[in-house]
């Protein structure tokens, strides 16, 4: 066995990987305090791997490499070590500070409810109760109701999805791309969601498929986005939007929040285009 190199980006080895492994060259990840490691397995294919690995590294974004990772059929992030502590760094590694510091407050916020604070956090997150309200200066209400949750359930569900979208976000565009995404579709869906059906309503759900559209219709209008993750997902992620207004998991599902969030981060995603193409 011997390490071939050692790359920053984890999603990035990882497609790497999987691309060598479609070309019988088996490799796995390991993740550690120095980077995402790519150790070859069998060491009389490491003329082949070193060869691959410099086409790789002269246009990481063909499309050679994004449809290996569907037919392996793997995600871009693998965990590489073993036990708790493998499955922190992976955390850590995959979300950048604005993930997981959104990520912790709304845990934190969830976990006050069981020490009786749930009807005063609600009142004080929870989006204006009318119209009238709406040009008050409690502007923080057209954000906060994304961190409040009403259900365990709800809040893994949200979570999992915030830091692997958010996460994948931060990584390739910053810190300030994912804040803008989440004021902006925050604040949108839950405007609409407030004139369907009242301000009784919360969760990053409404967020989750703005980052959602985003991350799709960046890779859709741009073979070369650094975003990659599997086909199915999107799939999975619109056959819940649509079963959502059929009632089919609960009736109390913010499914205009989540129609709107995902309108509003596929049209992100093609304005950033268009000014990209007019800035060449």
């Amino acid at each position: 066995m011997r390490q071939l190199l050692v790359m920053e980006n984890a999603e990035m080895a990882q497609t790497l990987i999987d691309y060598l492994k479609t070309q019988q060259i088996p490799c796995h990840l390991n993740l550690s305090e120095y980077g995402a490691e790519i150790w070859l397995e069998d060491e009389q294919k490491l003329q082949q791997a070193e060869l691959e690995i410099r086409r790789f590294m002269a246009e990481p974004g063909h499309p050679r490499y994004r449809s290996a990772s569907w037919q392996v059929g793997q995600s871009s992030l693998k965990l590489g070590t073993s036990g708790l502590s493998g499955v922190w760094s992976n955390v850590i590694l995959h979300a950048g500070p604005l993930t997981l510091v959104i990520a912790a407050l709304a845990i934190v916020i969830y976990l006050s409810g069981f020490f009786g604070y749930e009807q005063q956090l609600f009142y004080a997150l929870s989006f204006h109760t009318r119209l009238e309200a709406l040009w008050s200066w409690q502007i923080w209400r057209y954000i906060s109701p994304a961190l409040f949750h009403f259900s365990l359930m709800a809040l893994v569900f949200n979570l999992l999805w915030w830091w692997y979208f958010g996460g994948m976000i931060e990584r390739h565009k910053g810190s300030l791309r994912l804040l803008w995404l989440l004021v902006l579709g925050a604040g949108i869906s839950n405007m609409v969601q407030f004139l369907v059906s009242g301000p009784a309503f919360g969760g990053l759900s409404g967020v989750v498929y703005v980052l959602l559209g985003y991350v799709w219709w960046s890779h859709w209008l741009d073979r070369d986005s650094p975003f990659s993750f599997p086909k199915g997902l999107v799939i999975l992620m619109l056959v819940w939007l649509v079963l959502g207004f059929f009632d089919f998991f609960s009736p109390s599902l913010a499914n205009a929040a989540h129609l709107t969030g995902l309108v509003v981060g596929c049209l992100e995603a093609l304005v950033e285009q268009k000014l990209h193409r007019k800035s060449r």
